[in-house]
């Protein structure tokens, strides 16, 4: 058994939203066994091994519940994903999985990928082929003919797209079908979207009953549904059908939010991703009618997260990386602007940690820094609840534990782990 004791840090407390300065957190393998200040706990001793942390901000490693790993990031990523192979777009989610381990985060939900390659990584990564955050992968997703990531073509032009349904029978099968290939999450797509042509965001695109079939079956079998949502008709309607979580959320409601906030349903917003495109814009080679809708519904998805918060609705974080412009790495971005639209630093630094967990379904085991958890921790060089944009800087993430392993930065006597 190798036991870690890290002293001396400002260690965060994700329940509270506070802190324990001087504290200590001891691991033990793969799990913490202690966590308080250091003036009520012993330190040091035979075989145990010290990481000096005085100075530093420890925390939980951060998660975000909405990534498309395999995606590049191109301002006209979905165009040139028709030319990419798959086997490279899983090569490039294997960079990117390392990137964003480097950048803090030891857990993400990934929502989306072709040919199932989102769970080849998630075994890979979890097999110690190549380093990365633990993975809970969707697998594709699910929409309907026409629906969103359905774009159109000539008629004689053909392009597959797995996970296309139609009725209610037709959604049970598809998510057997995920289940079988051992999805952990389901990804329905419920209204339009941003990048697919000729898509309205606001647009219920399942019918009632599909949904309910749907989520339905999912839950029959013990998983959870996360659902892109813009318009708030489609929130409705999906939380009425039993959805766990809600993507985007760009266009709610009032009676959407109070549907989130009575049936407990989770919120991740995602606000980085049209930010990026509205920032880039045309000029930068994203095509025009994803920065027209992009536009269309940034102020309304600014407004939809403050109403959303102050009703108390749970608000997890998510960027939807991958998209245009936004990147693996630069995912932090999603925290300060969460600060903008009404969360404190603290509930932002909660939303990447504990909420998160909770929406994955994991807060039993991840999330926060408490006794029986997994020991994902970081070490942060600054103060994120005075200065949130410190984490958007790789470099001022100096250690980071993933299941009690050094996955990055040195301390002496702590051999770092090069896989997993």
């Amino acid at each position: 058994m190798s036991t870690i004791q890290i002293v001396g840090g400002t260690v965060f407390d994700a329940i509270r939203g506070e802190v324990i300065p001087n504290g200590v957190v001891r691991v033990e393998d793969d799990h913490i066994t202690a966590v308080g200040p250091a003036s009520a706990m012993s330190t040091g001793g035979r075989d145990v091994q010290a990481l000096d942390a005085a100075g530093q901000f420890v925390m939980p490693g951060m998660m975000d519940c909405h990534v498309h790993l395999l995606s590049s990031g191109a301002p006209d990523y979905a165009a040139r994903a028709l030319k990419e192979l798959l086997p490279y777009t899983v090569i490039r989610g294997a960079v990117n999985a390392k990137t964003l381990l480097d950048a803090g985060y030891t857990t993400v939900r990934d929502v989306g990928a072709a040919g199932y390659g989102n769970i080849a990584l998630r075994q890979a990564i979890a097999d110690g082929l190549v380093p990365g955050p633990r993975v809970y992968a969707a697998g594709h997703s699910l929409s309907v003919p026409g629906g969103h990531g359905d774009s159109y073509y000539r008629p004689e032009v053909r392009v597959q797209r797995d996970g296309l349904i139609n009725g209610p029978e037709e959604a049970r099968r598809a998510v057997r079908e995920l289940i079988k290939m051992r999805a952990d999450v389901i990804k329905l797509l419920v209204t339009g979207g941003v990048m697919t042509d000729g898509s309205d965001v606001g647009v219920l695109q399942w019918a009632p009953d599909e949904l309910r079939a749907a989520i339905g079956q999912a839950h029959q079998l013990g998983l959870r549904v996360a659902g892109h949502c813009h318009g708030a008709a489609g929130v409705k309607e999906a939380i009425r059908a039993g959805l766990d979580t809600v993507e985007h959320g760009t266009l709610l409601d009032e009676e959407a939010i109070a549907l989130m906030q009575q049936h407990g349903t989770y919120y991740v917003p995602t606000l980085v991703a049209p930010f990026h495109i509205c920032a880039g814009g045309t000029d930068s080679g994203i095509p025009a009618y994803a920065v027209e809708k992009s536009h269309l519904v940034m102020e309304c998805h600014k407004e939809s997260v403050r109403q959303a918060h102050e009703a108390g609705v749970k608000i997890a974080m998510g960027t939807d990386c991958g998209t245009p412009l936004n990147v693996a790495g630069k995912n932090a971005l999603e925290l300060e602007l969460l600060t903008q639209n009404g969360l404190s630093t603290a509930e932002a630094l909660m939303a990447t940690t504990r909420v998160a967990a909770e929406a994955i379904g994991i807060d039993d085991r991840a999330g926060t820094l408490d006794v029986g958890k997994w020991a994902d921790i970081i070490l942060v060089q600054g103060d994120p609840l005075a200065d949130i944009r410190v984490l958007q800087r790789s470099e001022r993430i100096s250690c980071v534990i993933k299941a009690g392993r050094l996955m990055k930065g040195t301390a002496p006597g702590i051999a770092m782990t090069a896989g997993r």
